[in-house]
């Protein structure tokens, strides 16, 4: 056999409405009752017993009045369960509400823009609050980074070599000096490149014509003084 389950719906509260509509007539009808009471009588006698009266019905007229308000806000805002009898095994829920809480996307707001603002300290990584300068953890200098973006807790730090020669900052990988050539620490020397082998034949053929030239002036030189030994001889 199939059973009758009972089925929650979510709807705005229309007797609220009316109830609270209700409320505040009638809390505005004892309002003028005791209005009228107060210009008509105490004004000519001065009977305590209904002072007494007019000022209980001022304070119920404005409780009723109060009361009747916030029952036709509940009414517009609030949704309230009603049953519905469904054929079957089960009994599903469904919900349908009017208008959005306007409390739950404030909440929402509030926790992006915090989390938006919190300061993540670079050096130990501990979440401080925006309006901190300073970890509270290990008094690192924060700064107002997102926390999608954040870089690496890891700092990384640039170190520089001088030249010996000339005193020139260098990279620490450096192995010779970028201005005057000298061989850093740790860089091994390696003799000069050989010369091209075009040069190297135009040395021996150049060595060749100066050898030549010394041996044809060695010659002149010995020709020029057997020369004068023979003239001496002569005038002798």
């Amino acid at each position: 056999m199939l059973g009758f389950f009972r089925e929650e719906k979510q709807m705005p509260h229309k007797n609220a409405v009316a109830y609270g509509t209700a409320s505040c007539i009638m809390g505005i009808m004892i309002l003028f009752a005791s209005i009228f009471l107060f210009s008509q009588y105490i004004s000519k006698t001065a009977n305590q017993y209904l002072a007494i009266t007019v000022i209980i019905m001022l304070t119920a007229s404005s409780l009723v009045i109060l009361s009747g308000a916030y029952l036709r806000h509940l009414g517009k805002t609030w949704p309230v369960t009603v049953p519905i009898k469904t054929a079957g095994g089960t009994s599903p829920k469904k919900q349908f509400q009017k208008t959005p809480s306007l409390q739950n996307v404030t909440y929402h707001e509030t926790v992006s823009k915090s989390q938006e603002a919190t300061k993540i300290c670079p050096k130990c990584g501990t979440a401080n609050d925006a309006k901190y300068k300073f970890c509270f953890r290990c008094g690192t200098i924060l700064f107002e980074i997102p926390m999608e973006t954040l870089p690496s807790t890891e700092i990384e730090v640039e170190e520089f070599v001088f030249c010996q020669v000339c005193g020139k900052k260098l990279a620490k990988n450096s192995k010779y000096c970028s201005s005057c050539g000298a061989p850093l620490s740790g860089a091994e020397t390696l003799p000069p490149p050989p010369p091209p082998p075009d040069i190297e034949k135009r040395l021996e053929e150049l060595e060749e014509k100066i050898r030549s030239l010394e041996e044809s002036l060695k010659k002149i030189t010995e020709s020029k003084s057997f020369e004068n030994k023979n003239e001496t001889s002569i005038f002798e």
